[in-house]
């Protein structure tokens, strides 16, 4: 598993699913002829990547204690 594999070399997991998603869809986005909306896709993936780690990062100590 390539998630597992960068995680074992000392990245962090947001850092290797990040690493793994632009090296998927940058050469897919690269393909647009348009270079201003080639420009506005990367800037928004980093953006939503981003977001879904802030997302993921938030303290889960609320569904710790339901389980109690």
């Amino acid at each position: 598993d390539d998630l597992y594999y960068l995680e074992s070399r000392g990245l962090s997991e947001h850092d290797a699913q990040v690493l793994l998603t632009r090296g998927f869809l940058l050469p897919v986005l690269n393909q647009f002829p348009d270079q201003k909306l080639r420009e506005n896709l990367v800037d928004e993936l980093a953006q939503r990547l981003e977001e879904k780690h802030e997302g993921s990062s938030k303290p889960t100590g609320s569904r710790q204690g339901s389980n109690s």
